[in-house]
């Protein structure tokens, strides 16, 4: 039987802690996935190839807002942030930062080891408006 990683995760949450405050994360139904997520800062562990999935059934619900227009945005390079590095949720190696879609300047802490992502809540809109674009870019 093939395993289908959008209809469930592939991480038991009751064995994880937040890996921004060290809460246990408990699973949570959100677009027909189970997303280990934290109670206390509302920060969810998307399993690899989750993120994607989840963000393409976000925008399909109408709510994501389009990407703001920004012709001189600068893209934040991740080796110039001084953040420390975040314990794996899944795994406990320490997870990189990178710059979701390269560009978007959303940073996100991404385990090279597991291929898991740690999104915090404020972020999950932003990658959403990123990913979802911007119809008036597509005109130009």
């Amino acid at each position: 039987m093939q395993h289908n990683p959008l209809s469930m995760a592939d991480e038991s949450a009751g064995e994880m802690n937040c890996p921004k405050c060290a809460r246990r994360l408990e699973p949570r139904p959100e677009f027909g996935l189970m997303l280990p997520h934290c109670p206390q800062c509302r920060g969810r562990w998307f399993g690899a190839g989750l993120l994607n999935a989840y963000v393409a059934r976000l925008i399909k619900t109408g709510v994501v807002a389009d990407a703001p227009l920004d012709i001189n945005k600068k893209a934040i390079g991740v080796t110039r942030l001084d953040e420390q590095a975040l314990p794996c949720s899944r795994c406990r190696q320490p997870m990189d930062k990178l710059n979701y879609g390269y560009d978007s300047n959303v940073i996100l802490d991404h385990c090279a080891a597991c291929a898991g992502t740690w999104v915090e809540d404020a972020e999950l809109g932003r990658v959403a408006s990123h990913a979802k674009g911007n119809p008036i870019l597509d005109e130009l």
